[in-house]
């Protein structure tokens, strides 16, 4: 029904990640772990490095390595709560959140997915995938970062399984904890990166071992994104409970309980609260915004940082000339995704015309009562809306009104 529709609707959220998440994690290296620090509190700082090696030493983060990265962010929370502007305590205190906000997100995820009736199968490929191979290697090369972020993304969007599970305790889990320590993360590796001077040490295999200001920058920006992503996710109730069993959008008429031909909202959208905004959903959405928009001009900042070095010998992330091309073309999407961020936007290719900002400042509270009621169209041989439309520019998403072309 919504094949090419979803094509376009996707762009913006493709563009996003793509200037987002997946410019967090440019790099090379070969290192394997964070070892040392120099600065005030040297010893207290080595301590909980040695911690935060010893739970990512294999390169993976598990429920068994909790207790070493939670050994490690209490080293981080002492020194940086004593020093405030120690920012190699800041950083170490944000990486060592972060691996920990992947572990919750597992954990949100696959208590929601334990009673389903595929509960093992997902709740198996699932966090097979929210976990990958190189999801941390102790930040020894940035480019395993971008892994990590991706994760903790697929952590914590919740699956879409349609046996009747209920994910409202998942969306709270994610909301009302994994979004706060997400936050603190970005706000302690914001606060390093705001040193010009900072470094963190790491050891590689290779001799390159250090992570510098334009790598946090980077880094920051990525997590802001992340942060973004998943205040969106999180904002409206996803429970649809058992209503879409044995329904599906590539058969129309599944929905189509009275047979008249046309879907109302109530017939194709399930009952309240789903697609309702949840509590504080609202704020949570402009705060979204005001993330998104942060970790772009972070990873800007970052990676004008990074071409700007005269030598990164000592870094753990080298800037190659494969890295230079990669950082070059980014700095080409930023702007674009900037726009895209800041009012209307025609989508490439496209009719379409959005203003995410202005929905994300002024979101519709229930779904249910602006989504239009459908019609076949057996002559054109497709799904259209019946108008006029009851909010046709869906409170500013699409300021020139929703193109018929969309539902074709």
């Amino acid at each position: 029904m919504h094949r090419k529709s979803n094509r376009r609707k996707g762009a913006t959220f493709a563009l996003l990640a793509a200037t987002g998440i997946g410019l967090a994690g440019c790099g090379g290296g070969n290192g394997n772990g964070l070892l040392g620090g120099t600065g005030g509190n040297g010893g207290n700082i080595n301590t909980a490095l040695a911690n935060l090696q010893r739970a990512t030493a294999d390169g993976r983060i598990t429920e068994s390595d909790r207790a070493n990265l939670n050994a490690a962010r209490s080293g981080f929370q002492t020194i940086a709560t004593a020093t405030p502007a120690n920012a190699q305590a800041r950083a170490g205190l944000g990486l060592a959140e972060l691996a920990l906000v992947q572990l919750d997100g597992n954990a949100c995820v696959a208590s929601t997915l334990a009673n389903s009736s595929t509960g093992a199968a997902d709740a198996a490929a699932l966090l097979n995938i929210a976990n990958p191979s190189a999801a941390l290697a102790a930040a020894s090369h940035l480019g395993n970062f971008r892994e990590l972020l991706i994760g903790i993304a697929k952590a914590v969007a919740l699956p879409v399984v349609a046996d009747g599970t209920d994910r409202s305790g998942a969306q709270s889990c994610i909301s009302n904890g994994v979004l706060a320590k997400l936050t603190s993360a970005a706000n302690n590796l914001a606060a390093a990166s705001n040193d010009s001077a900072v470094s963190i040490r790491v050891l590689g295999a290779d001799g390159r071992n250090t992570l510098r200001r334009a790598d946090l920058q980077i880094l920051t920006g990525g997590v802001q994104s992340v942060q973004g992503l998943v205040g969106i996710n999180t904002a409206y109730n996803l429970d649809s409970g058992t209503f879409y069993n044995g329904k599906t959008f590539g058969n129309p008429l599944s929905f189509d309980t009275n047979r008249d031909l046309r879907l109302s909202p109530n017939e194709y959208l399930a009952p309240a609260p789903y697609a309702t905004l949840r509590s504080g959903g609202k704020a949570q959405l402009a705060t979204a915004l005001t993330n998104l928009r942060g970790g772009l001009n972070n990873i800007e900042s970052g990676i004008n940082a990074k071409i700007a070095e005269t030598d990164s010998s000592s870094e753990a992330v080298q800037l190659t000339s494969t890295l230079r091309t990669q950082f070059n073309t980014a700095l080409t999407q930023i702007p674009v995704a900037r726009e895209v961020l800041t009012g209307a936007f025609t989508v490439p290719g496209t009719d379409v015309t959005t203003n995410l900002a202005a929905y994300l400042n002024n979101p519709i509270a229930d779904l249910h009562t602006s989504a239009p009621t459908l019609r076949f169209d057996a002559a054109a041989g497709q799904i259209v809306p019946v108008t006029p439309l009851p909010n046709p520019t869906f409170n500013g998403l699409f300021p020139n009104g929703l193109p018929t072309s969309f539902f074709r």
